[in-house]
């Protein structure tokens, strides 16, 4: 349990936790300057209005394809406002985004809910998903459809973007909307 405006560390290597409940305005500071971060929890993650998920990495880098937190659990929240880096690997979850909350990275869950004005923003940890599906995607809230997959996409990744979210069998993006492509 990390409690209010508390602030924790990780650096690279690999986290085993039971649940994860992070109070509000509380910070996670992700260290991947010197390799990747692998957090497995057995339980639930629930993160509070506000909580951020801040990486540290090395100039040139993209700390979102270092980054992996994986949930046996049945409910991944990011409440509002919350910003989180990294690819989320829930296959048995909800994943709940709640209002304005910013994902840079990929969701793999049973079912995702993205709130009112939530973006996501594609960008799969896929060498840390060994093999995973690898594209771009991106969701953002407002009344256009763009599509641009990119050439030479396989048919088998074409399916999954028409699921929105990699993995996922149900997605329900309320007033979201899916873009596609290399955003």
């Amino acid at each position: 349990e990390l409690k209010q405006n508390a602030t924790v560390e990780l650096t690279a290597g690999t986290y085993n936790f039971e649940q994860i409940d992070a109070a509000g305005k509380a910070t996670f500071k992700l260290d991947v300057r010197q390799g990747s971060l692998i957090v497995h929890v057995l339980g639930n993650v629930s993160a509070g209005q506000e909580v951020k998920f801040v990486p540290l990495a090395a100039p040139g880098d993209v700390a979102a394809l270092k980054i992996l937190v994986q949930s046996e659990g049945s409910r991944v929240n990011l409440d509002g406002k919350s910003e989180f880096v990294g690819t989320i690997l829930a296959p048995e979850a909800v994943i709940d985004l709640g209002q304005q909350v910013k994902v840079q990275g990929a969701l793999y869950g049973r079912r995702v809910q993205i709130s009112a004005n939530s973006t996501v923003t594609g960008v799969p940890a896929v060498s840390l998903l060994n093999g995973a599906a690898s594209a771009w995607l991106g969701y953002k809230n407002d009344c256009e459809v763009t599509t641009g997959v990119p050439p030479g996409t396989p048919d088998p990744l074409l399916q999954l973007i028409g699921q929105a979210v990699y993995g996922c069998q149900q997605v329900d993006l309320g007033t979201a909307v899916i873009v596609t492509g290399n955003v």
